[in-house]
């Protein structure tokens, strides 16, 4: 039966209707939509009748048929514009399937509600597969992190190497977008400032990477006077399992807030504390009571504890530095950390330090030379 019949055989929907005739005026929605949909080749006459349908239909269907109708049409190669149009119109889960992937929205459709879509409907255009590197850049752009986990998430969404960056930049405080963009790339430094979101194997890629950049750079500055002790008072924090000391100095060695040295301590895995020891350049034997003083080392194997000397003692200084920046956040040059109070509530807390170079000489020289031998230089 054509959609010329039916259409004809609409009961009067005037005046008051029996319950059976509600019923059908509520579904008529979907009867049409799968008869339009059985055929690709439609006269003009139909398609204008069944735009007119819809649009006089769409208002007063129940809201399953009206999701039903818009996954359909949402699949259907040969929707009208008229027919798409108003299930855009109608907003929310109706007009979500044409968003996420109907081939009939336009390219100039889809960047217009990347750029100025709401949440629900950017998230929507997050989800397509056919998506442009003009309209990736307008999604990127956006701040609400739920589009942008749905845009790390679809992998065939063209990511450059800009728009890549700017999500690694959201990602660092996000976990489920960083893990996305862990799993997508194929350069290990892309990733390297979501050290701390990467698996082990991912982890030794952006460490061996690191190294290979760093090869023919130059050599690595000799610790300065400030990290000498720092160094000495890490061990001495270890030793007596003063995590919010050793807190405090990772801290300051890094240039992070407390919140972050901590985890960089708590991590389970050990990777990012290795680092850390090896930019400090602390010697196999304190490095090692480090290690295992601020974790478990009965759930630690052998090969685990020769996997993290090899990152203490393999990776040169400049190159531990480097990526510990990344980590952190820091784009600018080596910063010489200071034995100074931060302005940031984490570390209200802790004792002021000396800030004058006076005091921070004094107690280098107040340290016993048998310390001292703990500690190298490169």
């Amino acid at each position: 039966m054509s959609l010329s019949a039916i259409a004809q055989q609409e009961p009067d929907f005037h005046g008051p209707m029996a319950p059976q005739e509600e019923d059908l005026r509520h579904r008529l929605l979907g009867t049409l939509t799968n008869l339009f949909v059985s055929q690709r080749q439609h006269s003009l006459d139909e398609i204008l009748q069944f735009e007119a349908a819809v649009e006089g239909l769409l208002p007063q269907s129940k809201d399953d048929v009206r999701l039903a109708a818009a996954q359909t049409l949402a699949d259907y190669a040969w929707c009208p514009p008229g027919v798409m149009n108003a299930f855009l119109a109608s907003g929310g889960e109706t007009a979500a399937p044409f968003l996420r992937r109907s081939i009939c929205l336009s390219a100039e459709t889809v960047a217009e509600v990347a750029r100025k879509g709401d949440a629900a409907e950017a998230c929507c255009i997050a989800n397509r597969v056919d998506l442009d590197a003009t309209q990736v850049a307008l999604l990127c752009a956006r701040q609400e992190i739920e589009v942008l986990r749905i845009l790390g998430r679809n992998a065939m969404a063209p990511l450059d190497p800009v728009n890549f960056e700017s999500l690694v930049r959201q990602a660092r405080f996000d976990r489920p977008l960083a893990r996305s963009l862990c799993m997508r790339s194929r350069d290990p430094l892309l990733i390297a400032p979501l050290f701390m979101f990467a698996n082990t194997s991912q982890r030794e890629a952006i460490i061996l990477a690191t190294r290979r950049a760093s090869l023919g750079g130059p050599l690595s500055e000799p610790l300065t006077d400030v990290e000498l002790i720092i160094a000495d008072e890490l061990i001495e924090a270890a030793e007596t399992r003063n995590l919010d000391e050793a807190s405090w100095l990772v801290a300051r060695a890094v240039g992070c807030t407390t919140t972050l040295a901590r985890d960089i301590i708590a991590d389970a895995s050990g990777e990012p504390l290795a680092l850390v020891l090896a930019m400090l350049r602390i010697v196999p034997l304190a490095a090692n009571r480090i290690l295992d003083m601020f974790d478990a080392p009965p759930l630690r194997s052998p090969e685990r504890v020769k996997a993290l000397s090899n990152i203490i003692f393999d990776t040169p200084r400049s190159c531990a530095d480097k990526l510990l920046k990344l980590i952190v956040g820091v784009n600018a040059e080596r910063v010489t950390p200071m034995h100074m109070p931060v302005n940031d509530q984490t570390a209200a807390q802790f004792p002021s330090r000396p800030a004058e170079m006076g005091a921070v000489i004094a107690a280098l020289e107040s340290i016993p030379p048998e310390r001292k031998l703990l500690l190298m230089r490169r």
